[in-house]
């Protein structure tokens, strides 16, 4: 670490990168620590990042948020508007961001970018999550019940769960 930060103050750059390449190829265990700065995947974006390197900081970045770091989304939507080339990248990085089965990250930067049509298309892939969620809200709401303007309120969400063809969980 030390060394890499000494090659980076004297601007070598490709000494740094090679340096933290080297030391996290060696670590057999390794794993993504997305909110350590010493991680040495950090460190890399970090070096791209100040020598200017723009493709190598583009595929880092996007690699970091693959890897289910969705601070990475806004920093690849800051780099691409930049560039000017932000909506023809959007869409692939939506899908590529899907694939990657990093789900809670995927649903998080849905919601940022107000994807509400994606949002829906990809929680309704699992029906059974949304029927297991429902039962848990419905199950709470029916323990603390304590008048009839409560217990219509829930029968009308069991009615929608209905709707949303969860019956059996109804």
């Amino acid at each position: 670490i030390i060394a890499i930060k000494d090659a980076m103050e004297a601007k070598n750059y490709d000494e740094a990168e090679k340096l933290c390449l080297e030391k996290a190829n060696a670590e057999n265990t390794w794993h993504y620590r997305s909110g350590d700065p010493e991680d040495w995947n950090n460190m890399l974006y970090d070096i791209y990042r100040t020598g200017n390197n723009r493709e190598k900081q583009i595929a880092q970045a996007k690699k970091l948020l693959l890897m289910g770091n969705e601070k990475f989304w806004g920093v690849l939507k800051q780099i691409y508007k930049a560039c000017g080339t932000w909506n023809e990248n959007y869409e692939s990085l939506l899908d590529e961001l899907k694939d990657s089965k990093r789900t809670v990250c995927y649903r998080s930067v849905l919601i940022s970018e107000n994807e509400k049509k994606r949002l829906l298309e990809d929680v309704m892939e699992n029906p059974e999550q949304i029927y297991e969620l429902c039962y848990k809200e419905i199950s709470e709401s029916c323990a603390q019940a304590k008048d009839r303007r409560e217990y219509k309120k829930i029968t009308k969400n069991i009615a929608q769960l209905i709707k949303w063809k969860g019956n059996d969980t109804a």
